[in-house]
C-alpha cells in the first residue's frame, strides 16, 4: 500500500540498472520515522549540489567531473579489450591477415591506452577523486 507523500519502488526504479541503487548510484536509504529530524539539512543539500572541482583550469560540478572520469574509465576498458581482440588474431591460425599490419595496430592501441591512462591519472591528480580500480577491468 502506497502512502501519500511517498514514492514507490517503482517510481525510484529500484532493481533497474538506471534506477536507485543501480549502475553508478551512490544513494542509499535509511529508516525515517515520522517526526524525526531530517538527515541533511536544506543548507547542507545545497552545498553538496555546488561542490566544485577544477580541471585543467575550468570549474565543473562534481557531477559533472565524476561523468568525465567514468568517460575515462570506459575508454580504458574498450583500449583493454581492443588489445585482447588484437593479440587474440595474432596467436590465431588465420593466414588471410597481414600480421605486421595488425602488430602495428596492436602497438598504436597500446600506446593509446597509456595515454589514456596518464589522462585518467592527470585527471585524479587535480580532482582530488580517487582510482577506481573495479572500473578498469574487462
Amino acid at each position: 500500500m502506497d502512502k501519500h507523500g511517498y514514492l514507490s519502488l517503482s517510481d525510484i526504479g529500484y532493481e533497474t540498472a538506471t534506477g536507485f541503487k543501480g549502475v553508478n548510484c551512490y544513494h542509499d536509504w535509511r529508516p525515517y520515522y515520522e517526526g524525526s529530524t531530517r538527515t541533511y539539512t536544506d543548507k547542507e543539500l545545497q552545498q553538496i549540489n555546488n561542490e566544485k572541482v577544477i580541471y585543467n583550469g575550468k570549474e565543473l560540478s562534481k557531477y559533472d567531473a565524476k561523468q568525465t572520469q567514468r568517460n575515462m574509465e570506459r575508454q580504458i576498458r574498450q583500449d583493454k579489450k581492443d588489445i585482447a581482440g588484437l593479440q587474440g588474431i595474432l596467436t590465431g591460425n588465420n593466414t588471410d591477415i597481414d600480421i605486421s599490419k595488425i602488430q602495428q595496430e596492436l602497438e598504436q592501441t597500446k600506446l593509446n591506452m597509456k595515454l589514456h591512462n596518464t589522462e585518467l591519472s592527470n585527471f585524479l591528480d587535480e580532482t582530488g577523486f580517487r582510482k577506481d580500480y573495479s572500473r578498469l577491468q574487462v
